[in-house]
């Protein structure tokens, strides 16, 4: 049997984070179906002996209610290029409670925007901690700028990222 794929060794690391995310393996097998064993060999990257091995719907679907959140679900839509986000009415989250989250991100982002550009025209008189403390505002730029993404995507804002499928990228992040 060969070595597993990028895509592969994805599926199981995204079950592992779950099966952790639930107390363990030990801790899993008294939430599913599933055996120790079993859960162990949905997990393995190594044995290639174990490569057809993934976590059933069912058995992801106990294990992410235990977990309080969908961590393979996420995974699977991450893979498709799609952000999960709680629905109004779930867990107390409401409509507007949404917007406005929108809305301090987008100021943030503003703020930031403004203050990297002060910088930027200010950076040949910079000394090296300075410079730093702006590279990293230049982080938290870019950072600021994809939950912005993020959050317009999943309102409707923008229109969905497309693009080829690539094994490489696991869509764990």
């Amino acid at each position: 049997m060969s070595a597993l794929s990028p895509l592969q060794r994805a599926h199981k690391r995204a079950a592992r984070l779950l099966i952790e995310k639930v107390g363990g393996f030990e801790a899993a097998e008294g939430f599913c179906r599933l055996r120790k064993s079993r859960l162990q060999q949905v997990c393995d990257t190594l044995n290639a002996a174990n490569a057809d091995a993934f976590m059933p719907a069912d058995v992801i679907d106990e294990l992410e209610a235990v977990a309080g959140e969908p961590v393979y679900t996420s995974f699977l839509a991450n893979r498709q290029s799609y952000l999960l986000m709680p629905r109004p009415g779930a867990d107390g989250v409401s409509a507007a409670c949404l917007t406005v989250h929108l809305a301090t991100i987008a100021s943030e982002s503003a703020d930031t925007v403004r203050t990297l550009a002060a910088l930027v025209t200010q950076a040949e008189a910079m000394s090296p901690p300075q410079l730093a403390a702006a590279t990293a505002q230049a982080r938290e730029l870019c950072e600021a700028a994809g939950l912005l993404i993020q959050r317009l995507e999943a309102e409707g804002g923008l229109p969905p990222r497309i693009g080829p499928s690539d094994d490489a990228q696991d869509g764990l992040r």
